[in-house]
Formats: structure tokens, sequence, C-alpha cells
């Protein structure tokens, strides 16, 4: 009999695929279909066939005859029968028989790896034994080390003890189990009796020797598929040993319990102490990768190192298992690893990933599935899953997943997020299968219960949940129906008669799904009936839905075309809460921040494309439209009437600038500087330059004002009471390459001057600081209105950020279209709105401190997309929305 010592499915099932290698039964190790088989059937629950393929998407039929195959396979290298029903024992019994006290001796003093980023559990754990405590816990995920430290832990204590006694949970379903195996190890021949008397038994022989009961993976006495740490029927007198034993003055002996869920009913006593394993720290992390990859190493910043671990969770086990990928796709770059759009994550990851959720029950897998989607808090959860799930069943799901499992943290003082953060991957590929599968079928769930893509979320949740949910369904159907999009149509087709013949609710998600598949394919739903179909979290944006009927849907949550044409102009409020997008021919939309999104707030129209936008500070609200030679206030957010026509100019506008109580300031592309104090109040002109005027910049106080065109940058001093533009002085910088920021500091001016990619601030004569792109040369400067930050975007597509009052390392932005050519800061330097103002247009809008994408807009030709649109009786569309979808064609 094999004396390999066995922990868990895992361990049985590598051992199976030895032993048919060494046996010369197979000469590769087992298929992906023939392991799902395996750890199907070596579940506590023995899972049917049905079971094994709806989880891994296979056809019941062909897994039998798989599993034939491999049964005849197992029971030719074992030397007896074993089939489906038999399987756990016979191979259990094959592999691993209870450990003698000399074989439990054998492995402790077998060569144990130096312990790594558990001295300190040890060490805790060692003073828990000798402090006399009757019940220890052990308590973490899969892959946290649990196994290694009690390996430590035994050689450290056990010559403290009368025996060792190590088995695994399979061994001991049910205290009578146990009882078996104590008097087998005790040489105990007393009768075995029933209910509490094998109860009374067991406490009996603890009491008369002492021993350490070491049981491993406990989790398998517990129910799978529903709240965590509830022992099942069968393991249920467990429950009444362990109180017992907490509360029996007179033990000698202690129970290691060993396991992945904190059981829910467990004594809260002085003789039971509970030890809660957490993630090791960066540094360890890197000493536990080194010694795994032996000659092999990653590479990466401390910085890197500790995202990294961050990733995984601190888990040792994950931590090693990324290595592999790292050092194969990414010639071992944490960096490069990080910032992959899709990391590669491996099979044994993938793996170990899975199954820190295959035992969570469906209620759990609602909270899995949002919380991948967007971490959020209890009370959004509650909302977003009322439709299917009573908050009832969710608390407990959710105190379950963050309490008994711990895969949920606070990501913040409010939201929760899955944990590790790794884990949202493997949840996300989970997802995508079901999704697919339901697609195939026509015969949606999770397509009604939940978004595949939330417009209305930050752009980076978005970008998020396109790379890892929308776009591989899309995938993954244009594989099943090959290139031949007819078939892809029909999928979605099919799929939009069996909601209309359900009658879907409006809760449900699945219509606005699947215009969102469409749009990622490219698919034409031109001439498709919508009508009376709740349309949820929906972008309709690059959605061909010519003389399609939506008639009396309800719209939620949707985003709509935005019928601007390129090239695009932009301003960004002081409080960053306000932004404005100008076009071509003359459409200018205002969009407002609400939590961490924006959303189209009013939207006007004018005769003439958009030269400049922006707005003004203090008390003055308004935002400043420039058109060829005419000039607009747009005083009021919520409507266009009170767009008011200003004086026109003498030229054209080529750039505008509003400074505190009201002071405006326009340039002309006769050089020429107009000045206003107050928009209801005549103006000042002042023939400045003799070319156009670039750039213009109040200082603080609304007194001063600089202009800069061509080569020449002008001071000049506000004087109201004369009715003039005093000029105080005129500049001509030393600088080689056209690009330069002005700003002031109080009342002195302030310039950023550049020369290739380095970038130089003074303040007059005064050198103050430098600065250096991180890549390519300057193509465009802009400082925050209070001066404290300073932006730069480069000929290559980067933007970095500074603090202008020291030398630091900048925040740096990168994944654009096309380098960005005009970019603003808002006052304090929170946010940073980019605009590539090419025909391929792109605006975004960045949180800086967090380099994160919250807003973004990519107008293209979409030519006749919404001509003849059917929305009559639609709700739910804003008033500016409905002015957009009127121009391009759509019927109300």
């Amino acid at each position: 009999m094999n004396s390999e010592e066995i922990d868990s499915i895992d361990s049985i099932v590598q051992a199976v695929e030895r032993l048919l290698i060494e046996k010369q039964i197979r000469r590769k190790p087992l298929t992906h279909s023939q392991l799902a088989i395996l750890r199907g059937s070596l579940n506590y629950r023995n899972l049917s066939y049905e079971e094994i393929a709806e989880e891994n998407n296979y056809a019941p039929t062909g897994l039998k005859e798989t599993a034939s195959k491999l049964w005849r396979n197992i029971s030719n290298a074992v030397g007896v029968t074993v089939n489906k029903k038999n399987c756990q024992s016979t191979l259990i019994q094959y592999f691993r028989t209870p450990p003698s006290d000399s074989q439990v001796a054998a492995i402790q003093d077998r060569e144990l790896s130096p312990l790594i980023g558990r001295q300190r559990d040890l060490e805790e754990l060692t003073t828990a034994l000798f402090n006399g405590h009757y019940i220890i816990t052990i308590c973490a995920p899969a892959g946290w080390g649990k196994t290694e430290l009690c390996r430590h832990l035994l050689r450290r204590v056990r010559d403290t003890f009368e025996h060792v006694v190590l088995c695994h949970a399979s061994e001991v379903l049910s205290p009578l189990k146990l009882y078996g195996i104590l008097s087998q190890r005790l040489n105990n021949n007393a009768p075995v009796g029933e209910g509490a008397s094998i109860i009374s038994g067991i406490l009996r022989l603890l009491r008369q020797k002492k021993c350490l009961i070491v049981i491993e993976e406990t989790e398998i006495l517990y129910c799978s598929h529903t709240r965590a740490g509830i022992f099942r029927e069968e393991s249920r007198g467990y429950q009444e040993l362990l109180s017992r034993l907490a509360e029996d003055f007179e033990q000698k002996s202690c129970v290691l319990w060993v396991s992945q869920e904190a059981c829910s009913t467990f004594p809260t006593v002085t003789t039971v102490y509970n030890h809660d394993l957490k993630g090791i720290s960066s540094t360890e992390s890197q000493a536990l990768v080194k010694r795994h990859l032996h000659q092999r190493e990653l590479t990466g910043t401390e910085a890197d190192w500790q995202q990294f671990t961050e990733f995984c969770g601190g888990s040792p086990k994950l931590l090693q298992t990324l290595a592999e990928p790292i050092t194969q796709f990414y010639e071992g770059g944490i960096a490069d690893f990080l910032a992959a759009t899709s990391p590669k994550l491996g099979t044994s990851a993938t793996t170990a990933l899975q199954k820190l959720v295959q035992r969570v029950s469906p209620v759990e897998n609602t909270v899995l599935y949002w919380l991948m989607l967007q971490p959020s808090t209890y009370q959004e959860l509650v909302h977003l899953s009322s439709e299917y799930t009573s908050e009832r069943d969710l608390y407990g799901a959710w105190e379950s997943l963050t309490t008994n499992r711990r895969l949920l943290v606070r990501e913040d003082k409010k939201s929760y997020r899955l944990h590790p953060p790794a884990q949202t991957i493997a949840v996300a590929q989970q997802f995508v299968a079901l999704i697919v599968g339901e697609l195939k079928t026509a015969a949606p769930r999770l397509l009604h219960q939940y978004p595949l893509l939330q417009v209305t979320a930050p752009a980076y949740r978005q970008a998020w949940q396109h790379q890892h949910v929308l776009d591989p369904i899309a995938h993954e159907i244009q594989e099943v129906c090959r290139e031949e999009q007819h078939l892809i149509y029909e999928c979605l087709r099919q799929m939009l008669m069996r909601l209309k013949e359900d009658g879907s609710n409006s809760r449900s998600y699945a219509a606005g799904n699947i215009l969102n598949i469409a749009g990622v394919l490219g698919l034409s739903m031109a001439e498709t009936d919508f009508s009376n179909l709740p349309i949820r979290q929906a972008d309709l944006r690059k959605v061909n839905l010519e003389s399609a009927s939506m008639q009396n849907c309800i719209f939620v949550g949707t985003i709509f075309p935005e019928g601007l044409v390129s090239p695009l102009t932009t301003a960004l409020s002081p409080d960053g809460r306000t932004l404005a997008i100008g076009d071509a021919v003359g459409h200018v939309l205002r969009y407002k921040q609400e939590g961490e999104v924006f959303q189209l707030s009013s939207s006007c129209c004018l005769s003439q494309g958009v030269t400049a936008l922006t707005f003004g500070t203090g008390r003055n609200t308004a935002l400043l439209i420039a058109v060829e030679d005419e000039i607009y206030a747009w005083w009021q957010e919520a409507s266009p009437v009170n767009l008011i026509k200003l004086q026109d100019t003498s030229a054209p506008v080529s750039c505008l600038a509003q400074g505190t109580h009201g002071r405006v300031a326009v340039g002309l592309a006769n050089g020429q500087v107009v000045y206003w104090d107050d928009l209801d109040t005549s103006f000042l002109a002042s023939l400045a330059h003799t070319t156009p005027v670039q750039q213009l910049a109040f200082s603080p106080d609304g007194s001063y004002l600089s202009s800069r065109g061509g080569d020449c940058i002008l001071t000049w001093q506000i004087s109201i009471e004369e009715g003039s533009l005093s000029k105080l002085d005129e500049i001509f910088p030393n600088w080689s390459n056209g690009f330069l920021a002005m700003s002031w500091d109080q009342a002195h001016l302030l310039l950023a001057e550049t020369e290739r990619s380095r970038i130089s601030l003074h303040r007059g004569e005064t050198l103050l600081v430098e600065f250096d792109m991180t890549e390519g040369n300057v193509l465009a400067l802009s400082f925050s209105s209070n001066s404290n930050y300073l932006a730069g975007s480069s000929d290559i597509g980067t933007v970095c950020c500074w603090e202008t009052a020291k030398q630091g390392e900048p925040k740096v932005f990168s994944h654009f279209s096309s380098p960005p050519l005009e970019i603003s800061l808002n006052h304090d330097g929170q946010y940073l709105l980019t605009n590539t103002k090419s025909i391929q247009a792109e605006v975004q809008l960045w949180e800086v401190e967090r380099r994160r994408c919250l807003w973004k807009i990519q107008p293209s030709s979409i030519g006749t997309f919404w001509l003849e649109l059917n929305l009559q009786g639609a709700q739910g569309i804003s008033e500016p929305a409905q002015t957009v979808l009127r121009e391009l064609g759509a019927v109300f």
C-alpha cells in the first residue's frame, strides 16, 4: 500500500496522475475533462455527471463516455474496481492510512523548508498550546500556508504530548469515525456506543492520555453551497463534542482544528483560541518567490512588489503559482504583468483561485458577481439584488463571505471588494462561461440579473468590465459561430424573442446586455424590434439601430449618442465637477458630476463651429463660448434659453480666459486683447500683439493679466476707473520649440518654458524648478488656476502632472488613442481633462491622485445609425439626449 500522504482532493488527483504514468497506463497528465470528472467525484457531495458538465460547460453524454475509460484506467492501476460511487473511499484507502506516532514523527522530521512569513504565527500558536487551550483553530483561505505552518508547529511541540494524531477531515466525517481512529491509535478496546456515549468516550480518551489531535481541511465537515461554517448532517455531532471539550476542565489534550472557513457555531470561551492567518508582506513575498523559482527571478521595484503582493492578497500559494506565468509570458517583469489589461494567470493560479469559491452558495455567488463588476457598499448590494434576493438572505451571504470565508474586504471606508484582487479575474471567467452558456441555449437567467457593462460606472471600471466580461463573451460567441455574422444575429434575435415571450420585468438587464454585445461585435441591429422591453445599462453610441423599434421602452442608465463632430474643444470648471465640449458644427454639451460619473445635463447648438470655451470662477458661473467672431455667455445649466450673445469682436476669437469678480479676457486673431470687468458692462480693447493671441492668464485677484502672442508675452495692469489696460512689461522668453504656459503666483508671473523634454519653471528671472517628461518631447502645457500644479503632454502620448513647489516624480497618464493636444487642470489640480483634438477625437477626465480615468467620450462617424429609430412612448430619455436624437433622425 502506498504510504504517500494525502491532504486534499488536489493531492489525490496528483497522486492518481503520477500512478497512471508510473504504471505506463498513460504517458501524459489527465485531460481537462478527466480532471473535472475526478474532482467532481471526489467532492464530498459526489457531484453527478450533469452537475460536473454544467460547471465545466461539457455535454453530459460525452462526459460519461470519458468517465468510463477513466475509471477503467484507474482500476487497472490500483488493482481493485474503482467507479464513481466508491472512488472517494477506495482512493483515500489506497493512498493513505492514518499515520502512527512513528509516522507522524517521520513527517515532522522530514526536511521542512524554512518558514517564510509565518514565524510570528508559529510563536503565537506555540504559546497558545503551552497555555493549555483545549481547542485551537487555524483559519485561512486555501493557499495561505496552513499545512506548512502545522508541520512546523508539530515539530516544535510534539515532545510535550504522549500522542500526536494527524488526520484529514475526510477520514473523520463524524465523531464516531474519530473515535475509531483514536481507539486504534491509543490501544483502547472499549466498545463503541452511539450518540452521546461516543462523545463521552472521546472525551474520556483525551483525559486519559495527553494527545494533540490535528484535523486538517475541516471545511469538509461543513455544508457546501450554503452559508459557511455550518456543520453538515453527518458531522453535526462535532458541535456538541467541541462545546463539551471546551468546558471539560479535566482535559489534558488539545484539538488543532484547521479550516478554510470559520465555524458559525464554535464555542467562544477562554479555552478556545482562534487564530486567523493574514497575508504575508511584500518583503516576505520576495523571499518566498525567490526560493520557489530557484535560478529564475522576478524583477520589480519595491512598489511593484507591494502591488503584486496586494494583488495576491499576500497568499503564499498564489504568489508562487503566479510567479510561473510572469517568468513565462512577461520575462519576469512584475510591472509588465500588473500593467497588462488582461494578465495571464496560468492554469495553476486559476485553479487555486477557483478553489477559494468552489463551496459558496448561490446567494454568495450573487454578492461575488456584483462585487466582481464593481466594488459596492452593502446598501448598494441590497438595492442591486433586491429583485432576485431577499435582504435577509443577502445579509447572511455577505456576512458569510466577509467573516467566515474572508473573501471580501473593505476597499475604502464604505465599499467592499473581492479578496484577493486576483479573485475578480477568476470570478469573471466563471461568470463569462455561464453567460455564454445562456446565450447558446437562449435561456437567460444571469443575463436578467446582471449587467455585462455598467455604462454609468466610472470609465476605469467600464474598461475593466470590457476587458474581463463583455469582450470575452463577444469573443466566445464569435468562436461558436465562427465568422458567420448571421448566426450571431440569429442567436441574439432568439434571445430577444424569448424575452418578449417571458414578459421581461422592469429590472431585467437582458435587452441592454444584447445591445452591448452587438456594439462590441459591430453587429447591426437595424429594423430589430425591442418594443416594450426595459433597456438598462446599454451603450447605444455604436449600435446601428436604423429603423429599429424601441417604442414604449423604459430606459434606465443608458448612454445615448452625443452627435458631436470632430475636432472638439473642451473646458473644465474650477471645481472639476462640470465640463463642457464644443464641436466643429456648433454643438455644446455640458456634463455634471454625480458621484464618480458625469451625466449629460444640458445642450445647445450654435450656427458655427466652437473655437474656445472657458468657465467662470467665484460668483461668475457663466460658460463662455467663442464661435468665430462671436462670444456667447451660457448662464444657466438647465436650459439654453439663457444663452446670451455678447458684442461681436473685430476678428475671430483665438482664446478665452475668466478671472475672479466676473472679469473676462478675449484674445483675437488680429492680436487684440478684449477685456470685460463684468459681462454686463462695456468692454475695453487694446491692440496687443502683431500675431494671433495664443494664451491669456489672470492673476489670482484679477488685478493683472498676461497675454501671449507669437514669441512675445505682455503683462497688463487692469484699470477700470481709467478705462484702460496699462501695459507693464514685455517679455521675450528664451525657448526653442514653441511650447509655453503662463500662470500667476500672487502678483508674480510664472512661466513654464520647454526645450524638448525639459520644462523650466521661472518666476520672473528666477529659475524655480526643472521637470523632465518621462518619455518624448513636450507637446502641450497647462497650469492649475492656483498655480500649484503643472501638466504636460508628450509627442508619444503620455501626460505628466507635477507639483510646482517641489521636484518629485510626476503622476503619469497613458493609453491615449493619440497624443493629447489640449490639457487642463481644475483649480486645485484634483482633476485633469485631456483632449486629442484629432479627427478620431478622445476626451478623458482623470482623477489625478489615483491616476484613474473617470469619464471618456470618443465621438465617431456613425452615418444613419439612428435614422427612423422609433422612440414613441419611450421613457427615461433626458431632454438634452432627446434633442440630439431628433437631430440624428430618431422619431418621438
